[in-house]
């Protein structure tokens, strides 16, 4: 057996060679993981280059190290052999503490005066241009002139020495021209957006003489202390949207300031637009066309608007917009996530007893087949096959596809990283090449492929077929090797609410994952089932509950005992999802029953108190928000705040407000985020507006359309009174169009005369 000192150097020697960490992490104890991710960390800290006296120095002290260990070794010792393991990497541990002393000199030059910069992490095909364009690595380096690029499926992470930090999406293209991050004094840091979309997380700073500005070829934006998206369309325009603080957007002479829950546009040789205010969320389509209908909300389309993967009616998806005049919102991106209803839905997999043409035996339980029943060719009594379907009447199983489960197969779809004779590398995933493998002319670094293949007994990844593709699927059989976050014979899995997950699945165990990649190369899983032998019988579906004592679901009889676990307030009628066992007889036994949330979606919109009158806000874009008790209230709100409005759709349909949160207040100086008390019910008082009319309340928290204007506006007059300069030396009272208002209001007016 390899006791502690030998299991760790192995390790040690296997993250030389290139190994990586995650894949050797899993394998050891937490207290010798965690030297080994220090190990890790240390051999990829970019250290500044030593000069030839200073590296003779350490030489020097390493040795004597080394001579004072070789002497210890040979004395008689009671101590035992396992914790020399522990005293050689001390040692180790010692001899770096000491090259770090004698370079003293070089890293207190490092710490008062340029931070390090380094990329923090890569994912699928991120290159470096310092001259040459090559595969960046995590840990390296990064100083003022380097170009960084991602490409199709892919995205970067890196940390400036300030503590911004700068996400890339996929096919971005950035220059960092300017990084000067030092521990005291301004920071200076400038970047270059060429494409794509890149978010920035921008670290605070005390000196008022920082900077922090990225550039693109339609304006720039300035921001402190900030949190904010930039997106640079093909055609040259581009886009700032702001989380937290502000951002200073400018092309030519013109500035605008953008706050939270603000975005503007520019155009090539254009002024930015004045910020409007974003709206997002995801929910149920109940309609579709040049108007759509998620969650509850109404959307506008446009020749701008991108629909992708083609949503239907009955689909969940996501919707990015903004906020017209009156409350109207225009959807510039409907996203499908996924497909209608999983009501009276199934899966398992198991191994096919017998077949017939109108019904076949899988796993000891009937299933019916038809015409429109998708079935793999060559499957037949002994086959192990995954079965998707739907539940009939009486809980009869209705096939819509049986596949076949390839023991050792996979399927998935990725960017090629690199090509060698032997060895490709795709979407970090080190596929083998050889006689046997089929791959289309013309491929190269960069291109989206399909990589068919099986799993060799060693962990290998063989490649049978590459090819182009445009999907964006995965599917393959492998061993379970971590279990959180997810990772799947070297590959690691994101999963979320949606992820149909087996029971009872271990760390060794072979699963079957399907899944879809995301834009920015993460694998996403949709589904992990058990296929070892022994859990193949495993079952999951969806239905409503008809009975409980005894349990029926969808028509399907359930046994449940004492190792069931019942997650949610379950009451016949409502929608569960049932994992569990299909016994020899075809019963179901389930190992968990949890309740499904039947809620629409929700939305998220941004807004200008314009006035609180009792328990109702009136925005400055006409719309009326009664707040009761139900709703969550974050912050203080008055005319003037700007605030986050999150609503949801109840059972009966109705958009409910759930939670009110105040971003900040027009006119102060500070634009962060306050943290706010939350109170039940508002008692802000009506200072700078009221409504002409009293809005009626309607059913608790509902979002309902103002019958009145404020009272700024006079009846058939589109002008309203505001304060300009408010927070200056000279303000005064001025009136001005009202689609003027927004740009007045984020450089600092506010509403109502000047006091």
């Amino acid at each position: 057996m390899t006791d502690d000192s030998d299991r760790l150097q192995e390790a040690l020697e296997r993250l030389e060679a290139g190994e990586s960490l995650e894949a050797l992490l899993p394998h050891l104890p937490e207290d010798e993981a965690r030297l080994l991710k220090l190990a890790a960390d240390l051999k990829s800290a970019p250290w500044p280059a030593l000069s030839p006296g200073v590296a003779a120095a350490q030489k020097q002290a390493g040795m004597r190290l080394v001579q004072e260990k070789k002497h210890m070794s040979s004395s008689k010792s009671s101590i035992p052999r396992w914790a020399w393991g522990g005293v050689a990497l001390a040692g180790g541990l010692a001899v770096l503490f000491v090259c770090v002393l004698a370079g003293a000199g070089i890293l207190w030059w490092r710490s008062t005066t340029v931070q390090g910069t380094v990329v923090q992490s890569v994912r699928g095909l991120v290159e470096v241009q310092a001259p040459d364009w090559r595969p960046a690595r995590p840990g390296e380096p990064v100083a003022a002139g380097t170009h960084v690029r991602t490409g199709a499926l892919s995205g970067a992470t890196v940390a400036l020495g300030d503590g911004s930090v700068v996400r890339l999406g996929p096919d971005t293209e950035i220059t960092f021209t300017t990084l000067d991050t030092p521990a005291n004094g301004p920071r200076v840091v400038r970047l270059n957006q060429v494409k794509g979309e890149s978010d920035h997380t921008v670290a605070h700073s005390a000196n008022s003489a920082s900077i922090y500005e990225v550039s693109t070829p339609a304006g720039s934006g300035v921001a402190k202390g900030t949190v904010f998206q930039v997106q640079t369309a093909a055609e040259g325009g581009s886009r700032f949207d702001v989380q937290e603080g502000a951002v200073a957007v400018s092309n030519g002479a013109a500035t605008v300031t953008v706050l939270a829950g603000q975005f503007t546009q520019v155009g090539l040789n254009e002024p930015p637009a004045a910020p409007s205010f974003r709206v997002t969320g995801e929910g149920v389509v109940t309609s579709r066309g040049d108007v759509w209908v998620v969650a509850g909300r109404t959307f506008a389309t446009n020749a701008a608007t991108t629909v992708v993967d083609d949503p239907q009616i009955g689909d969940w998806v996501t919707v990015e917009g903004s906020l017209l005049p009156g409350g109207a919102a225009l959807a510039e991106r409907i996203v499908l996530v996924r497909r209608a209803s999983v009501e009276n839905q199934f899966a398992f997999v198991g191994l096919v007893d017998s077949v017939s043409e109108t019904q076949w035996v899988i796993a000891g339980r009937q299933v019916n087949v038809d015409a429109q029943t998708q079935i793999d060719a060559g499957l037949e009594a002994g086959s192990l096959v995954r079965v998707d379907g739907r539940l009939g009447e009486g809980g009869a199983l209705w096939a819509v596809s049986i596949q076949e489960v390839e023991s050792s197969g996979f399927q998935f779809v990725g960017v090629v990283q690199s090509i060698a004779a032997d060895q490709w590398r795709i979407a970090d995933i080190t596929v083998t090449v050889g006689v046997s493998t089929t791959i289309v002319p013309g491929l190269k670094v960069g291109d989206r492929v399909q990589v068919n293949g099986e799993i060799q007994p060693d962990g290998t990844w063989l490649a049978l077929l590459i090819q182009p593709v445009k999907v964006t699927t995965f599917d393959f059989v492998g061993v379970v090797i971590r279990m959180n976050p997810w990772n799947v014979s070297g590959v690691e899995l994101a999963t979320d609410a949606d992820t149909d997950i087996d029971s009872g699945i271990r760390i060794g165990n072979r699963v079957h994952v399907t899944g879809r990649v995301l834009p920015d190369g993460t694998w996403l899983a949709e589904t992990i089932t058990q296929v070892d032998e022994g859990q193949r019988h495993a079952i999951q579906f969806t239905a409503r509950v008809q009975s409980i004592s005894p349990w029926v679901v969808g028509g399907v009889t359930v046994t449940v005992d004492s190792k069931t676990k019942i997650t949610g307030d379950i009451n016949v009628g409502d929608l569960v999802l049932v994992k569990g066992n299909l016994l020899p007889d075809g019963s179901v036994v389930a190992n968990e029953i949890t309740r499904v949330s039947e809620a629409a979606g929700c939305m998220e919109a941004a807004g200008v108190v314009a006035a609180v009158n009792d328990h109702v806000l009136t925005l400055m874009d006409g719309m009326t928000v009664t707040v009761t008790s139900e709703v969550k209230v974050t912050g203080d709100l008055r005319p003037g705040s700007v605030i986050l409005i999150r609503s949801c759709l109840n059972k009966n349909a109705q958009l409910v407000v759930v939670s009110i949160t105040v971003l900040y207040q027009l006119g102060d100086h500070k634009t962060q985020t306050p943290t706010g008390t939350e109170t039940p019910t508002p008692t802000g008082t009506l200072v700078t507006a009221t409504a002409t009319e009293t809005a009626t309340p309607t059913a608790t928290g509902t979002l309902v359309t103002p019958t009145g204007t404020p009272t700024q506006l006079a009846p058939g007059e589109q002008k309203v009174t505001i304060c300009h300069n408010a927070s200056k030396k000279n303000p005064h009272t001025i009136t001005i169009a009202r689609p003027a208002l927004p740009a007045h209001l984020a450089h600092g007016d506010t509403l109502g005369p000047c006091p």
